[in-house]
């Protein structure tokens, strides 16, 4: 006598771009798979990390409700009072942080190609690295690991987290990110993300991450460097070059300088923007060292586009999160879930926004990320489905879709027309 099934997941808007098969495979690995049948498998509790980064403001059991609700269901009274609040919290406590992380790390990554509109500079793809800050609950677990920041009088109100991580610009997903303490350096955290850069890139970043050991481990991922360095930074003028930028080296130590030890090659970019303030002079660092691929007014304009970066984390600390809202979890392995469940549902809603821009061969980040958002609002209930009485690792995996079979289901919301 055959098993017993319920319907078959399916995932369309934020969803289908985390596939089943690939979240059970984590699992294993991590060996946070259920190890018995459950209402609240293991496999549910990450599509629900995730959609908790879609419904911020909303309570946990709100979210499993608007998730799985169906008005033919049977089930899902019986759910409702199962699923208690102690319940969620020990499911995704028996779920961790560690393989949320895993799942994020492996799935959310880079999605431009050569025909997504904006993402490329000449042959290299656009990425920029950069850190925000993010307001968690004021518990004694939460304030011990994360910290205050320090402020002038007293204490801030709530212990923070930083966040660093690589975004692709073309795309603005973000991706490679790493989080720690409000206290740690961001060029610091910046060392564990930096890896994850692709070799075919070129990475933008701020003067808080220059130094040469970050300069260093990025070269050596095979991506180039596009870092502006800070006014005082001690550089020697070897030789100008027909683009008005000039050869120059730099060391570890100003005792390797005068030794002229372990010196790594970059060319100098030097200009000067006037603002409403004033002047304002730049000074930036760039690997690529023939000024005929990539001559300094064309980087010194591109460099520009090192801001995106700060219009998505805005994405995900007011659109998706909501101003002003603090991070609800209460325990520091459950914060890292939930900000890893946001920076996934962040990726699904870009990606979806991707699909839909390649559609119509426009710009994705033309498209309104507000407009998308409220789109899988509307209608991720329509897409998603779980059966809450048996274990979604038995259930045959639908394939993932094609962008192009995304396109062509008719009832697949639009975003394209919305700018």
């Amino acid at each position: 006598m055959g098993v017993k099934r319920g319907p078959v997941v399916s995932l369309g808007a934020v969803m289908q771009f985390f596939p089943l098969g690939e979240i059970q495979r984590i699992l294993v690995a991590t060996g946070r798979q259920s190890q018995r049948i459950r209402k609240l498998p293991a496999e549910l509790m990450v599509y629900w990390t995730v959609a908790c980064g879609l419904f911020v403001s909303a309570g946990g059991r709100e979210v499993l409700r608007r998730v799985l609700k169906r008005k033919s269901a049977g089930w899902v009274d019986e759910l409702e009072d199962l699923a208690t609040e102690s319940a969620l919290s020990q499911a995704r406590t028996r779920l961790g942080s560690a393989a949320v992380r895993k799942i994020y790390e492996t799935i959310v990554r880079p999605l431009a190609t050569r025909a997504t509109i904006g993402a490329w500079f000449r042959r290299w793809r656009v990425m920029t690295i950069d850190a925000t800050i993010l307001d968690v609950a004021d518990t004694p677990a939460n304030a011990r690991v994360f910290r205050r920041p320090g402020v002038s009088f007293g204490s801030a109100a709530y212990p923070q987290v930083r966040l660093v991580s690589l975004l692709e610009n073309g795309t603005h997903i973000l991706f490679g990110a790493k989080i720690a303490s409000c206290r740690t350096h961001e060029a610091k955290l910046a060392r564990q993300v930096i890896e994850h850069l692709p070799k075919d890139s070129l990475c933008l970043a701020d003067r808080a991450f220059f130094g040469y050991p970050l300069w260093q481990q990025a070269l050596a991922t095979g991506a180039d460097l596009l870092w502006r360095i800070k006014a005082d930074a001690n550089l020697p003028k070897l030789k100008k070059l027909p683009d008005g930028s000039y050869l120059t080296r730099i060391y570890r130590s100003v005792k390797d300088r005068q030794k002229d030890v372990d010196g790594i090659p970059a060319r100098l970019i030097e200009f000067a923007v006037d603002t409403r303030q004033g002047t304002e002079h730049y000074r930036l660092l760039c690997s690529i060292m023939d000024y005929r691929k990539a001559p300094a007014i064309q980087l010194a304009h591109l460099y520009n586009r090192r801001w995106t970066i700060e219009t998505v984390f805005a994405e995900l600390k007011t659109t998706l999160r909501g101003s002003g809202m603090v991070l609800r979890a209460q325990t520091p392995d459950h914060i890292r879930q939930e900000i890893y469940g946001m920076l996934m549902a962040h990726f699904g809603v870009r990606a979806f926004m991707l699909d839909a821009a390649l559609a119509e061969n426009v710009d994705p980040t033309d498209l309104s990320f507000v407009h998308a958002v409220r789109v899988v609002h509307r209608y991720l209930p329509l897409y998603v489905s779980f059966p809450p009485s048996i274990r979604l690792i038995d259930l045959p995996e639908r394939p993932p879709r094609s962008a192009a079979a995304t396109r062509a289901t008719s009832s697949q919301p639009s975003l394209a027309s919305r700018t």
